[in-house]
């Protein structure tokens, strides 16, 4: 992505200031300009913020970062459970049987292991076994190693005809044994890829520290209650701990707890034992219903980049705040919880 310089200057206190601003996208550029020159209208951003780059160049660099990394996180919410699972079911028959007939990383720093050159030489001539998924991650078995994904917020996959144009913002393409290609594509660049070897102990993905799948026999109101009774975090962040339960992220628990009419501010040692076995359940069955409303064509699925998801329609709460609750009518409020927006009903959710 090519980067932009934004000049701004401030003339009504009479003093000519510009400050050329090295960047990667307008949306950043908005916000740096707005920052800076109407510090007044934004007073979210305290005192802290600095009044002139010229004060502290390196400080005011990383506290707009920050402050558009935190806008950013809460605008796009990365793919969970439902939507791995969509993705893994969809490109699992695509993949299956065919062999890697060469590999092109056109950006290294989406290749978090091994190096790109041993990662391009260690996956030509391997063939598609299977594909699952892990909590968040999507995991391709090969012949003699595995490619593990993580797609972050704007990370897709697809599997199209190598006539296909390759889009903007791929970061990787494998070449495949029918003529078709395997193609990674990333806008902000937060996704990671790990190649290990088959008995290679896992040590980068982070897979290891994932906790049990909510579909799993361990996944149970007893372990739940055993791991979280005695913290002090809100349930919406114990949930959302992906070494407690993997897969569920800030969308899913809002819904989650919607349904299990649990407040997510509430600490999780309040939680008595038939709160645990309704939250168990109620995580069992909300996921499940997801992973059936995502469900999409491969056509489709191509047709929208691998990154269109239909669960939207079906969403009760969350990204709805100040609607009706769609039980009681009450208007749903909004909090922050872990850096994270939060939509809740303050008279179903107790």
């Amino acid at each position: 992505m090519n980067s932009i310089s934004v000049i701004v200057s401030r003339n009504r206190a009479g003093v000519a200031m510009k400050k050329a601003i090295r960047i990667n996208n307008m949306i950043s550029a908005v916000i740096i300009a707005h920052v800076i020159y109407f510090r007044k209208r934004f007073p979210i951003f305290g005192d802290s913020a600095p009044r002139r780059l010229s004060e502290s160049k390196d400080t005011a660099a990383i506290y707009l970062l920050s402050v558009y990394l935190s806008f950013y996180a809460n605008l796009i919410d990365m793919p969970e459970l439902p939507e791995i699972e969509t993705i893994t079911r969809v490109l699992s028959p695509e993949l299956e049987g065919k062999e890697i007939v060469d590999a092109a990383v056109m950006t290294s720093s989406v290749i978090a292991h091994p190096s790109p050159e041993l990662f391009i030489k260690s996956l030509i001539g391997e063939r598609f076994a299977t594909a699952e998924r892990r909590g968040k991650f999507l995991i391709l078995n090969l012949s003699s190693c595995r490619l593990i994904i993580h797609l972050r917020m704007t990370g897709s996959l697809v599997v199209v005809p190598s006539a296909f144009p390759v889009r903007k913002h791929t970061h990787l393409v494998l070449k495949l044994s029918d003529g078709n290609e395997l193609r990674f594509r990333d806008v902000r660049r937060f996704g990671r890829l790990w190649l290990m070897q088959n008995g290679e102990n896992d040590s980068w993905s982070g897979i290891s520290r994932l906790g049990p799948e909510p579909f799993g026999d361990e996944f149970s109101p007893s372990y739940l209650s055993l791991r979280c009774s005695k913290s002090n975090r809100a349930i919406k962040e114990v949930l959302m701990n992906q070494s407690i339960v993997a897969g569920i992220g800030n969308i899913y628990s809002d819904e989650i707890l919607f349904s299990s009419c649990i407040n997510p501010l509430r600490k999780a040692s309040s939680l008595n034992m038939e709160e645990w076995e309704r939250l168990v359940a109620t995580i069992k069955e909300r996921l499940l219903f997801f992973i059936e409303k995502n469900g999409i064509s491969l056509e489709d699925y191509q047709k929208s980049e691998g990154l269109e998801y239909r669960n939207t329609p079906y969403l009760q709460v969350y990204g709805k705040a100040d609607e009706p609750c769609p039980v009681c009518g009450t208007k749903l409020s909004r909090c922050v919880i872990g850096g994270r927006s939060s939509v809740f009903c303050p008279h179903c959710q107790k």
